[in-house]
């Protein structure tokens, strides 16, 4: 009776071991997880505590790995830059002078629009990305206005002052949708963008002229979507987004996918239209969209259909 006395007391004792060092290494992972989610930018927890409608998520849940189904990425560079880093390369205060406007307005550009988010900045590249953290709809449309407003600033941009010419700064825009993953990795920490749809965006843009918005067939079918809801919405006369646009494409050939054949790609062109409210549409038999005094809304001689490589002009 004494022995099993005495082996039921050092079980319990090594149960009771084993418990409190559970117990210490999850206040180990916690502390860990603490040190590590205090290195990122508090805007970025605030922004993945709202878009999950709680301020009660743990700290592994933020910690932990997502995929997202419906995300739109834009990348963004210069084009020329390595040349304009060889012209440079012994006035290196100008070329940070250059970057820091550059990225400033970028910057100042996406936080116009809240649900994008930039994930990367790398030298004169910049990743921007809707539908991450915040899962919505209208990501590939809260991309293109993105893009669009990038390319109006940039048409306007001045840098005489920095790099003593009045030559106009060339940007690639490159747009691609489709599913992505986002987690937080790394020492430091940071919160990255993972995926496919990140790489092909890229893809995109290096296939871009300067002064240029290129989009993925993937992207062209959200944002004709967008186009027809919006019109069906003003043609009830109900409100809509003070966008001065729609959206239109000209095709742009293709990249192949590797045993997945291949992906069309299409400039983003922008179609002024006066007054959306007020000129509710149809469509006749022949498929060509009118307002209600016989107009056509999407061309013609009262509006203009415009690449965005040449930028937003005035209808006649």
């Amino acid at each position: 009776m004494t022995q099993e006395k005495t082996i039921a007391s050092i079980r319990s004792a090594h149960l009771k071991e084993v418990s409190n060092l559970k117990i210490e290494l999850q206040n180990l992972q916690q502390k860990r997880l603490e040190t590590r989610i205090a290195q990122l930018p508090q805007t970025l927890i605030d922004t993945i505590l709202q878009a999950n409608n709680s301020l009660n998520l743990t700290l592994d849940e933020i910690h932990r790995p997502s995929l997202y189904e419906g995300v739109t990425v834009l990348v963004v560079s210069v084009a020329g830059f390595s040349k304009l880093l060889s012209q440079f390369i012994n006035a290196p205060q100008l070329i940070l002078q250059f970057l820091r406007e550059y990225h400033t307005e970028i910057q100042k550009i996406a936080s116009r629009f809240p649900k994008c988010y930039i994930a990367e900045r790398i030298c004169d590249a910049c990743v921007i990305v809707s539908g991450i953290p915040e899962r919505h709809e209208e990501h590939a449309a809260n991309i293109a206005d993105t893009a669009v407003a990038i390319f109006e600033w940039v048409t306007s941009w001045d840098v005489s002052h920095i790099l003593g010419t009045k030559e106009k700064v060339g940007l690639r825009l490159g747009i691609h949708s489709g599913p992505a993953i986002s987690g937080i990795i790394g020492e430091p920490p940071r919160y990255m963008i993972m995926g496919e749809t990140i790489n092909l965006a890229s893809r995109i843009e290096a296939l871009c002229t300067p002064f240029e918005i290129r989009i993925s067939s993937a992207t062209q079918s959200l944002l004709q979507a967008e186009n027809t809801t919006r019109e069906y919405h003003i043609s009830l006369g109900h409100p809509v987004t003070s966008r001065p646009y729609n959206y239109g494409f000209e095709n742009r050939g293709s990249i192949d996918l590797k045993l997945r054949g291949k992906l069309e790609m299409f400039a983003l062109l922008t179609i002024r239209i006066q007054n959306p409210v007020s000129m509710p549409t149809y469509t006749n038999q022949n498929g060509i969209v009118f307002n209600s005094k016989g107009i056509q809304p999407f061309g013609g001689a009262n509006l203009g259909i415009f690449p965005s490589s040449i930028g937003f002009q005035q209808s006649m």
